[in-house]
């Protein structure tokens, strides 16, 4: 699932691209191949969470909500490492 991602955001030329991740008050700006890199670290339930919502917003063509999605994602890994 992590590749079919990882192939999707390469299409669009968001790999190399940088996100603002807010979270507890705090903005973490993270690299998006870092993110994707990172989802392998979260529990599987996690991971088919975050893999539909992006897939989600990629079916609807919503830049606003795929990078929502990723900023959601990237919470998650802020959290699991903190």
């Amino acid at each position: 699932m992590i590749e079919t991602i990882y192939t999707l955001l390469e299409e669009k030329e968001m790999l190399e691209s940088a996100l603002p991740v807010p979270y507890k008050g705090r903005e973490y700006l993270m690299q998006v191949e870092y993110l994707v890199d990172n989802l392998k670290e979260l529990p599987d339930e996690r991971i088919q969470l975050h893999v539909k919502r992006i897939m989600n917003a990629d079916r609807n063509n919503n830049k606003r909500s795929l990078a929502l999605s990723l900023q959601a994602a990237g919470r998650d890994i802020v959290r699991k490492s903190a």
